[in-house]
């Protein structure tokens, strides 16, 4: 993680211009090793946020040196206390909260209840995606699947990319989660004027699913345009976040496109109403019925029985046919 955002933030600026100064001061007296180690080390920091931990060491050491050329103890005392400890004092305040200032008050909802309602339970994990992975470990004090590391995330994505239950349920099982949590920026959401998500970075960490055979983007007269296969909306991620796991019957719920598609370019697009009108119109070779938008299935979606719903944040992220979904969501394993 590159550190220069810290520094920019971080009232030790000040104590940064200290340190250079106190190295300069000390050229004349010093081994070259001793400001040489400092100037490599404060490089390195300004690139690497965790290469602070080795500026640390001759920061430290120059700082003293610094303190004890100024004329006074009492002089050196303030100085010590301006410069060095009352900036990082603001920082600490700052860090005292486990959780980022930036995570919403939908996943602080969702992570309190993840540490005060659920069994803290040994060998059992929550199952959500690795970029979430350290919240959960940090502030809800459970075991998360996978983590920033990257560690085990298959076992995430074979779950949420799952459209058999016998298949969820071994990546469940497999990775002992006792909880499922969902947020709005795993599956796509918008409309065909622009969507957003982060569907598609799931399937680098899988080899059992092909992102083909869920979406797939061809060319029109105008631009680029992304269609939305039925397998896409048999995913556990889109049964459960889209439709909470509950019975969804398509029909009559259009409109629904039937896409003649030759390589990669869009033949022809027709509009249904009707699903079995459209799927009537889909027998031609070459044609398939599709959805323009990720909020509207193109087939039925079955009742997913392995999970049951268990925390909702209070934030709607979308809303469909009169009914909402929270942005983060908790589901418990049966």
């Amino acid at each position: 993680m590159p550190s220069l955002a810290i520094f920019r933030s971080h009232p030790a600026a000040t104590v940064i211009l200290v340190l250079l100064y106190s190295i300069a001061a000390t050229l004349p007296h010093q081994p070259v090793q001793d400001w040489l180690w400092a100037a490599v080390f404060f490089i390195m920091a300004m690139t690497q946020a965790r290469m602070t931990y080795y500026f640390g060491v001759s920061a430290a050491l120059l700082s003293g040196y610094l303190m004890s050329q100024l004329p006074t103890r009492s002089f050196a005392a303030l100085a010590l206390g301006t410069f060095l400890i009352l900036p990082n004092l603001t920082q600490a305040a700052r860090d005292s909260d486990p959780l980022p200032g930036q995570i919403s008050p939908d996943w602080r909802e969702a992570l309190t209840y993840l540490r005060d309602r659920t069994p803290d339970v040994p060998n059992y994990s929550v199952l959500a995606w690795w970029d979430a992975g350290y919240w959960i470990s940090t502030f809800a004090h459970r075991i998360p699947v996978t983590n920033p590391t990257q560690n085990n995330a298959a076992a995430a994505a074979n779950f949420l990319l799952a459209t058999e239950e016998p298949a969820a349920r071994d990546a469940l099982t497999i990775a002992r989660a006792q909880h499922v949590l969902l947020d709005h920026r795993l599956p796509f959401v918008g409309d065909e004027n622009g969507f957003r998500g982060i569907f598609l970075n799931l399937f680098p960490y899988t080899d059992r699913y092909r992102v083909q055979d869920y979406v797939f983007d061809v060319r029109d007269e105008s631009r680029r345009r992304i269609f939305f296969r039925a397998k896409y909306f048999e995913t556990m991620l889109v049964r459960l976040f889209l439709a909470g796991g509950q019975l969804v019957r398509a029909e009559n719920r259009g409109p629904f496109a039937v896409v003649e598609i030759k390589g990669q370019r869009l033949i022809k697009k027709r509009l249904f109403t009707s699903l079995l009108d459209a799927k009537a119109a889909a027998l031609c070779d070459g044609c398939e019925v599709v959805s323009e938008s990720p909020l509207s299935p193109c087939i039925d979606l079955e009742p997913v029985t392995l999970v049951e719903s268990a925390f909702a944040s209070s934030t709607a992220a979308v809303r469909r046919q009169g009914k909402s979904r929270a942005q983060v969501q908790i589901y418990k394993v049966r």
